[in-house]
């Protein structure tokens, strides 16, 4: 990730945040979909390749089935994913305070549109161990990377194509921007089971030898 790139972008959301709360429109532009694509999901996913390098021909004779492992590669990508998102939350928080924009927020949305992102990122990490555990050898080299595609895909590419991003609610991703909370988290959460029944069921038929 380009560090430079990544300050860049950070400075931008900064500038923009401060120009909606001096004309009194306070917004998390930090939680957007812009940065979850463009910052959020390029950190997991880069996170996520580190992660599953541990998990080769030499480690895998250290567990005794092939659930084990995808379990315990769950397990780090979860933390990673809870990681990011508490401290890219608690970082957005606090300046978004510091800038008189966090007044207006009730704590429920706030506390909603937390667990919407760690509900997208886990459904994120699951799509990347879904195409490291396909059939087909391209998917599992370059896993990352087609979910990232999708994700991309579906929150700017299909949006801007549309000229609309207003409550097109197309696959997974884009019920982060459903204005009802508890759907929203519903989606994504029962997404997250079924691609988790997905996952277990392809690591289940995969020599991960291979």
């Amino acid at each position: 990730i380009s560090m430079s790139g990544s300050l860049l972008v950070i400075i931008i959301l900064f500038h923009y945040e401060t120009s909606l709360i001096k004309t009194g429109v306070p917004h998390f532009i930090w939680m957007s979909n812009q940065f979850f694509v463009f910052q959020l999901a390029v950190i997991l996913l880069v996170g996520n390749a580190f992660i599953n390098r541990y998990f080769n021909r030499l480690s895998f004779y250290r567990f005794i089935s092939r659930q084990s492992i995808v379990l315990w590669q769950l397990a780090l990508n979860f933390i990673l994913a809870f990681a990011i998102d508490t401290i890219i939350f608690s970082f957005s928080l606090c300046i978004s305070a510091l800038l008189g924009g966090s007044g207006n927020i009730q704590l429920v949305k706030i506390i909603s549109v937390y667990l919407q992102y760690i509900f997208a990122s886990v459904a994120l990490v699951y799509i990347s161990l879904c195409f490291s555990h396909f059939p087909i050898k391209i998917f599992r080299k370059t896993s990352q990377l087609f979910a990232f595609f999708i994700l991309a895909l579906e929150l700017q590419i299909i949006p801007k194509v549309m000229h609309s991003t207003q409550n097109k609610h197309l696959f997974l991703f884009s019920w982060m921007n459903h204005d009802d909370y508890f759907i929203s988290c519903t989606v994504l959460l029962c997404s997250d089971v079924i691609l988790f029944v997905l996952l277990i069921a392809l690591s289940c038929r995969e020599d991960l030898l291979e």
